[in-house]
């Protein structure tokens, strides 16, 4: 698998870090070695409008131009804040729109 850089917010909003360690743990669960000098860099753009809901994608930058995963959204209507469950599935949904999953790879469980 390859070298990635994976670049998150510091925003300090603890669903947005916590959809950056998913990133981490769902890349790693692939095979994929995280560190700052990779040629492959993604870059998380994430959006909260409201306590409750979340868009996300994720910037690829490495060969040819950048380009831009499908965005993800995450809301919940009946509690308070978005429950870190919800963000394991988005991840996982970033990390395979952005071509980096591996075969039959189901990233962290």
């Amino acid at each position: 698998m390859a070298d990635v850089s994976l670049d998150c917010p510091q925003d300090g909003r603890a669903p947005v870090g916590a959809l950056c360690a998913a990133l981490r743990d769902s890349l790693g669960a692939d095979g994929h070695v995280l560190t700052r000098s990779a040629a492959l860099r993604l870059v998380l753009e994430a959006r909260m409008p409201n306590p409750n809901a979340l868009t996300a994608y994720l910037a690829v930058h490495g060969d040819g131009p950048m380009r831009r995963t499908p965005t993800v959204q995450i809301s919940v209507m009946d509690r308070q804040g978005l429950p870190a469950a919800m963000l394991y599935p988005a991840a996982r949904r970033l990390v395979e729109e952005a071509g980096l999953a591996s075969p039959g790879g189901r990233g962290p469980t």
